[in-house]
């Protein structure tokens, strides 16, 4: 790990062509890692990493960020903050109350009326 501050948190960053769908994939991770940037302070970001502050400012302001949300946006992942994640544990409860409640119903009609409105 580097300590001196003196190179980028992605040392080489290829030329790279996504498509229209990488691309809005990639706007929408950098903009979640942007929100999540502005919650934190530089200070922890530097001391996580081991850097000086001014080094992790460089990473936030230079385009690692871009380059970090196309990476992720070409192998398929999606960022999203800790506050919007579920664990799949509650996925599960919430899946088994809306079966419940859908088998319930005898319309999509009654389902909304009665179970969501």
């Amino acid at each position: 790990m580097n300590t001196q501050g003196n190179e980028p948190l992605f040392s080489r960053k290829p030329t790279i062509q996504l498509s229209d769908v990488q691309l809005a994939k990639a706007r929408r991770i950098e903009s979640a890692l942007l929100q999540q940037v502005q919650k934190t302070k530089v200070c922890t970001i530097a001391d996580a990493f081991g850097v000086h502050e001014t080094t992790a400012g460089r990473w936030i302001n230079e385009g690692e960020l871009t380059f970090l949300a196309q990476f992720l946006a070409v192998i398929g992942v999606e960022a999203v903050p800790t506050e919007h994640a579920y664990s799949p544990k509650v996925v599960e409860a919430l899946m088994t109350i809306a079966g419940t409640k859908i088998t319930q119903a005898s319309s999509a009609e009654e389902f909304f009326t009665q179970f969501v409105g």
